[in-house]
């Protein structure tokens, strides 16, 4: 087995980003799907997970909802067109924000929306390939999305006497 030791977060992210994923004009994509060549996918966590994150924000409504079928019960009418009003937006703000996306080149099984979501990227799907993006800008996105993403997504990371080793 070969080691390599990345001494810092940052590089290990840079090194996962650059044999991971090949970064792709998002402009390109949206033409040919323009051009019938294809659709894009966006791939939205599921509902029962937003119920949890808008739940995490309303504490007063914890009470009434412990699952998604309480939505329907009587007496959650309120509850429950503030959630779809909150959810619609979760979902259209759920796009990619600027022109570079991500394509992934193998393991796309990890990826999953909720996981994503959680660091806050972005999951489509274009001609049966798999794409990553940030739907946010003006930040470090290595702190914010790339270092969480290949610490906490991916499984074959680990962390030995604080410092980050890749296995592979």
């Amino acid at each position: 087995m070969t080691k390599i030791i990345i001494e810092t977060p940052r590089e290990l992210a840079d090194y996962y980003l650059n044999r991971e994923f090949n970064a792709r004009n998002f402009l390109e994509i949206q033409e040919m799907a323009q051009a019938d060549l294809g659709y894009i996918e966006v791939q939205n966590p599921s509902e029962e997970y937003f119920l949890n994150k808008f739940l995490d924000y309303n504490e007063e409504y914890q009470q009434k909802i412990k699952k998604f079928t309480d939505l329907k019960k009587e007496g959650n009418e309120e509850i429950k067109e503030e959630f779809e009003v909150y959810l619609e937006e979760e979902q259209n703000n759920n796009y990619p924000m600027w022109n570079t996306v991500w394509e992934i080149n193998h393991c796309s099984d990890y990826f999953s929306p909720e996981k994503l979501d959680e660091i806050g990227l972005g999951l489509f799907e274009f001609m049966d390939s798999s794409y990553i993006f940030v739907a946010g800008a003006g930040y470090d996105f290595y702190e914010a999305h790339w270092i969480p993403l290949f610490s906490k997504v991916l499984p074959w990371i680990k962390i030995e006497n604080d410092k980050k080793v890749i296995n592979y």
